[in-house]
């Protein structure tokens, strides 16, 4: 969706106009940066959806209507835009991402290194003589550690979210 943005945008900036047909783009495809993975024949966007191509006004836009292409929607069904490439409602819900069945094995696997992972903390941390200072400082890295895990996981699940555009 960017190079359709950006090809238009090569396109208005060489002619001062908008292009009012995809033949008019095509001419664009040596003079744009990263064109020549325009898709121009059989327009299909990352949910092998048809890409729209419509006039509004003067203008030339690209649209794709996401995962369930139809217009609306929220997440990976938001429609994107040659005008508006990356709105704020495109970021995938929590109920899409743990709904999807591409992520299944991630999360299974992100489950299981947890629940590894938490075993062997138990064998690995040696508790000394218990007294309160002792038992609030062993709290505290306890709890650090938790911390700390779920920024990483949060981090670790948050590259692996596909946006499917």
């Amino acid at each position: 969706m960017q190079t359709f943005s950006n090809s238009i945008a090569a396109y208005q900036k060489k002619y001062h106009t908008t292009p009012a047909s995809i033949d008019q783009l095509k001419a664009m495809t040596n003079e744009v940066p990263d064109s020549e993975y325009l898709p121009f024949e059989g327009l299909k966007d990352g949910w092998r959806n048809p890409y729209i191509i419509t006039n509004y006004g003067s203008n030339l836009v690209v649209i794709s209507y996401g995962r369930d292409g139809k217009p609306g929607g929220t997440g990976v069904d938001c429609d994107l835009t040659s005008v508006n490439p990356h709105p704020l409602e495109s970021v995938p819900t929590f109920s899409q991402f743990w709904a999807n069945p591409e992520m299944g094995g991630m999360i299974k696997s992100s489950i299981i290194c947890g629940v590894l992972a938490g075993i062997l903390s138990l064998f690995t941390i040696r508790i000394p003589a218990l007294n309160r200072r002792t038992l609030l400082v062993l709290a505290l890295k306890l709890f650090l550690t938790l911390i700390g895990t779920l920024y990483i996981t949060s981090i670790i699940t948050a590259v692996h979210v596909p946006s499917g555009h």
